[in-house]
């Protein structure tokens, strides 16, 4: 009876399951597209190697950057109607030791906390283009604050020791400039050596070189002539009490050049990702004109700096 009851529940069963599985008509008509279920193809490009394509697909970036340095001052200057007449030349590369060049306090062994020593900063903005897939366009305004420094070294200057006995020191004298100038540059960066690609989103890391033209419009100089003992400095100082002796202060050179222009090469690492990039560059300016219309006085800018794209 047992036996039975099982098999007419499995007759039953069987049934009910082929029933439930019996196949719906159906038609490519009733199937309904959903753009949102797909996801749209990209194309990959990429290169890498020595002189890897750009293949950034951003239009252009805003761009900021600080830049820090010194400038080298290459002067050449025996005479002029404001410095006066040089005992051998003012020049750029003096051979003086910085502690020679620190200036002492009044009546005192002890040093000032200052001295005048050549300096670089500029700061900017502008905008970087990528052009043709193979290098990008910089344009950018700036603003720049400097010193430099050149000096007239007599080596064999004397003077009478207490002991009635005749001495030999050092003295320098010394003409320092302090700018602001307003600047603007156009340049390239060419890419040397790294990987780029776009698989969607332009991702890029490579050395590059750079070059281009740049150029200032002072707004403000301040310049400075004094002397300065150099060495002897505990038995000897001028009437002022001091190593050092103002000669003049001027708010402009007299035969000034305003406007000067520079030719700019560099090297340095551009990282590129998201419509971002960093730029960590090493950069050198060199002057096309003179500081001074009439006198040999350029000014040679390293830099090293950093720049955001964004």
């Amino acid at each position: 009876m047992k036996v039975l009851v099982i098999i007419l529940l499995l007759f039953a069963y069987t049934g009910v399951y082929c029933q439930s599985n019996e196949e719906e008509e159906w038609n490519l008509d009733s199937l309904e597209y959903n753009p949102d279920d797909f996801q749209q193809d990209y194309i990959f490009q990429g290169s890498s190697g020595f002189f890897p394509l750009i293949y950034d697909d951003n239009t252009f970036y805003y761009n900021l950057y600080y830049i820090s340095g010194d400038i080298y001052d290459h002067s050449n200057i025996t005479q002029t109607q404001q410095f006066g007449q040089a005992y051998n030349s003012w020049i750029g590369n003096f051979d003086i030791a910085k502690d020679s060049r620190k200036i002492k306090i009044k009546y005192s062994l002890n040093n000032e906390d200052k001295y005048p020593i050549t300096d670089y900063n500029e700061a900017g903005i502008g905008i970087t283009l990528p052009t043709f897939s193979i290098f990008y366009l910089k344009l950018n305004t700036s603003i720049s604050w400097s010193t430099s420094l050149i000096a007239d070294v007599y080596e064999a200057k004397q003077y009478r020791k207490f002991d009635n006995s005749i001495s030999n020191f050092k003295e320098a004298n010394f003409i320092n400039l302090d700018e602001l100038n307003l600047g603007y540059s156009a340049n390239i960066i060419i890419p040397i050596y790294g990987a780029t690609v776009n698989i969607g989103t332009y991702l890029g890391s490579f050395y590059y070189l750079s070059g281009g033209l740049s150029g200032i419009y002072n707004i403000k100089s301040e310049a400075t002539q004094y002397l300065q003992i150099l060495d002897n400095k505990s038995n000897l100082r001028y009437a002022n009490g001091t190593d050092t002796l103002r000669i003049f202060f001027k708010d402009k050179l007299d035969d000034y050049n305003k406007i000067r222009q520079f030719i700019d090469i560099g090297t340095g690492l551009m990282i590129n990702a998201f419509s971002y990039y960093i730029n960590f560059g090493l950069n050198a300016s060199l002057p096309i004109n003179s500081l001074l219309n009439n006198e040999e006085w350029k000014q040679l800018i390293i830099k090293i700096g950093l720049e955001i794209g964004f």
